[in-house]
C-alpha cells in the first residue's frame, strides 16, 4: 500500500472494503498496535494479490468471492483466475476471515 495522510489505496478496497475501513479507522485514532495487529491479519491476502503479477485477474476472483456480485474477468488482454489460483485465493479469504 501507498498512502498520505486521507489516502489508503490497493486492491484490497475492493476485495475487503469493510476490513480496509476497519484498518484505515484504527490509524487515524492512531490505535496502531491493534493496526498492526489486524494488519497482520489481513496481510497474506494483501500479498497474495499483489505478489503475483496478475493484480486484476485476482483482485476480479477475489472481489466475486468476497461480495454479493460476481464482478466478472478481467478485458482482453488479461486472463481470469485459474481454479488453483481462485483455489489459493479462497484459501487466504477464508484465513483473513473475509469469506
Amino acid at each position: 500500500y501507498a498512502g498520505a495522510i486521507g489516502v489508503f489505496s490497493g486492491g484490497g478496497g475492493n476485495i475487503c472494503p469493510a476490513a480496509v475501513v476497519k484498518l484505515y479507522n484504527l490509524v487515524m485514532e492512531k490505535k496502531y498496535v491493534e493496526a498492526m495487529e489486524y494488519y497482520r491479519k489481513l496481510r497474506p491476502l494483501l500479498v497474495a494479490v499483489e505478489d503475483h503479477g496478475r493484480l486484476s485477474a485476482w483482485v476480479k476472483a477475489a472481489t466475486s468471492m468476497s461480495s454479493p456480485n460476481n464482478v466478472g474477468v478481467p478485458r482482453k488482454p488479461y486472463f481470469p483466475a485459474s481454479e488453483e489460483e481462485t483455489a489459493l485465493l479462497r484459501k487466504v479469504l477464508v484465513e483473513a476471515g473475509i469469506i
